[in-house]
């Protein structure tokens, strides 16, 4: 399977930013316990997930411990 192709929307970035490549986002996401996805509902309310990352795909969790 072919890496996903990164890119940047230049409207929300600094005119001289560079994409972050698909092997240094995978190597912080195995290396992460726990990553959040975070989206915006039709409303305009944010919606946030917990999701796992391993083994080069996501598995979206439904039950995150809260700190005690």
């Amino acid at each position: 399977m072919d890496d996903p192709i990164t890119a940047i929307d230049t409207r929300f970035s600094e005119p001289d930013a560079e994409p972050t490549s698909w092997q240094a986002t995978q190597e912080v996401l195995e290396n992460a316990q726990m990553t959040w996805v975070t989206t915006v509902r039709a409303d305009g309310r944010p919606h946030v997930a917990p999701l796992a990352f391993g083994k080069g795909t996501f598995s979206h969790t439904r039950h995150v411990p809260r700190p005690a």
